[in-house]
């Protein structure tokens, strides 16, 4: 915020005194409590006056009475300001005068006709001092420090900073674009790292042999092709990011739906949300996929993933640059149709993550007698996309089976296929 520093330290209890003092053209004030001391470092409210009329929008804002409290209390014009000159502190010393013996509505009406440009970190300023102040005022410290950080961290007041605790006070509301799409990218890679790396050393590794008779095309992979999905993955990560980094940022402007207070929601909201990005990732998934195989479309964004005809679990994230692009593209349409915690993404990523995975892995992973039951006329299998990976038209689906069915996009022989893969025994 320009202008403005906050310092900070825990302050449990009430506060037993207050100490003001200027220190580098900012006004420090000390609030001492039982268990700490907690410092506001602003600009002096007399220093704000130097900028033309800005006590006229102090007043349109706050309202006669904290206007003249907040400016007022340490006096225009005193030595704590030394470069307010006599003129400008006499003219103000009017203004404050006039303003003491109008009525509310009046001075609302004197301060509205001053038709004064707009200063948003102004307004941002006393706003946030006023509800700082209030918190401490009634006892509630907690309060009052979320809102100091609150205000330290996001430049910009969001609507509500009540609930910001743990990670949301950390990277989401003060990195910046460049530090978002760096943490993003960390965190996808590594969350996907470990899990394609579990999924690798079992199914590749510690249970090779015992479970070979699962592997759904009966040979390993090639090695080239697995650091080839691994390289590429790795580009798929760092393009996440940066869409989410992006979409966070627009978020945080009030361009989202994304909300960033768990108290704003109930819980059961926070859960409803899941479900629904699941299902709309669902259909997002479903018509994109299927728009990327068309001829002319497949060669430059879809080829590189079908490079894997024989897929691994580094395969999930194995696309080019531009279906890179279409596949992030779930984030900011998930941001901008229903409120989400940004807690709540990250918990379907961790989901779409690990389906992902098993679905490339290779090995089919449902027992015979559930394949049987009406569960697979609602769920994807991985046999379903290997086969997609084996004869690229077809299987179009993520989760679920119901657009492939609805639309006819099946392959003919994936239901026998299925039966027969799992009524596999291991060899002796």
């Amino acid at each position: 915020m320009k202008g403005q520093t906050i310092g900070l330290s825990n302050a449990r209890g009430r506060f037993l005194e207050s100490n003001d003092r200027m220190q580098g053209g900012l006004r420090v004030v000390s609030l001492k409590g039982v268990d700490g001391t907690s410092q506001l470092h602003h600009p002096h409210p007399s220093a704000l006056a130097r900028h033309g009329n800005a006590f006229h929008r102090l007043v349109k804002l706050q309202g006669r009475k904290d206007a003249l409290k907040l400016v007022s209390r340490h006096g225009i014009g005193s030595a704590l300001n030394p470069g307010l000159t006599p003129a400008k502190s006499t003219r103000i010393s009017r203004i404050h005068a006039r303003y003491k013996t109008l009525s509310e509505p009046q001075a609302k009406a004197q301060s509205t006709a001053q038709d004064i440009p707009e200063n948003g970190w102004l307004g941002q300023h006393f706003e946030h001092n006023r509800n700082v102040v209030r918190a401490r005022l009634h006892g509630n410290l907690i309060e009052g420090d979320k809102r100091l950080i609150a205000c330290r961290l996001h430049g910009v007041l969001p609507r509500d900073t009540s609930g910001l605790v743990g990670v949301e006070v950390s990277m989401i509301t003060h990195w910046n674009t460049v530090d978002l799409w760096m943490g993003i990218s960390a965190l996808q890679i590594a969350r996907y790292g470990i899990m394609a790396l579990i999924a690798w050393s079992l199914a590749y590794g510690l249970f090779a042999s015992r479970w070979f008779h699962r592997k759904i095309i009966q040979r390993w992979p090639d090695r080239w092709d697995v650091l080839r999905e691994i390289g590429y993955s790795l580009s798929s990560a760092c393009i996440f990011g940066l869409v989410g980094a992006v979409t966070l940022q627009a978020a945080r402007q009030g361009w989202m739906r994304m909300y960033f207070d768990l108290t704003q929601y109930s819980w059961s909201w926070f859960i409803t949300s899941i479900l629904l990005t699941i299902l709309l990732h669902d259909t997002y998934f479903y018509w994109t996929h299927r728009w990327m195989h068309r001829p002319g479309i497949f060669k430059w964004m879809h080829r590189i993933h079908h490079q894997s005809n024989n897929p691994s679990p580094w395969a999930a994230f194995a696309f080019s640059p531009w279906e890179a692009l279409v596949q992030a593209g779930i984030f900011p349409l998930t941001a901008a149709l229903i409120p989400i915690h940004p807690l709540a993404f990250g918990a379907f990523m961790s989901w779409q993550l690990l389906n992902n995975i098993l679905g490339h892995a290779g090995f089919e992973i449902y027992p015979n007698w559930l394949v049987k039951s009406p569960f697979r006329w609602v769920f994807n299998t991985p046999t379903n996309h290997v086969m997609h990976h084996e004869k690229p038209h077809g299987n179009y689906g993520i989760y679920f089976n119901f657009w492939d069915r609805w639309m006819g996009t099946n392959h003919k022989d994936y239901d026998h296929r299925l039966e027969k893969m799992t009524q596999r025994h291991p060899r002796a």
